[in-house]
């Protein structure tokens, strides 16, 4: 019964979030929906494994499926960039996780995927399959969501 119900506040805080413009609405919403719920409730929540599976397979295939050829057009020109800017921001990640870890704060793993730059149901997805402290990557990553929706805008003006 209590799956039942942190699904449906996992539903409502993604319909909510969405309403409300959430950068990230449907994933940040059902986190804060289903975290509120799972925090108030006096009984621990376990995803069966099945059903993890299932969730797993879905983000696969949804990133999978956002592949298009115009995508593989640009990708190609931008190849070299693209691995060499993703080395540099895993390397900066890698020593901010280092840090965090160092600090008795986190385990690393846990540490190195919250402070991964990326598409965050990407970097969830592999927390479950890495086994880290889901919870607390997503933390820090909705704290990155979150500087990056005040930030970047404010780059955009200076620049352009």
């Amino acid at each position: 019964m209590s799956l039942l119900i942190v699904v449906m506040a996992g539903i409502a805080g993604a319909i909510l979030a969405i309403k409300l413009s959430v950068p990230g609405g449907a994933i940040v919403g059902a986190m804060i929906g289903s975290g509120i719920f799972t925090i108030l409730s006096t009984t621990k929540i376990v995803i069966p494994a099945p059903i993890n599976f299932t969730i797993q397979v879905a983000l696969g295939i949804m990133i999978g499926t956002s592949m298009n050829k115009d995508l593989l057009k640009v990708a190609s020109k931008i190849v070299p960039i693209a691995i060499v800017g993703s080395l540099v921001f895993i390397a900066v990640g890698v020593l901010i996780a280092l840090f965090v870890y160092k600090l008795g704060f986190l385990d690393f793993t846990t540490a190195l995927l919250g402070f991964t730059p990326g598409a965050m149901s990407s970097v969830l997805g592999l927390a479950i399959s890495l086994e880290a402290k889901l919870a607390l990557v997503a933390t820090i990553q909705i704290i990155r969501l979150i500087m990056l929706v005040i930030v970047i805008p404010f780059i955009v003006k200076i620049i352009l």
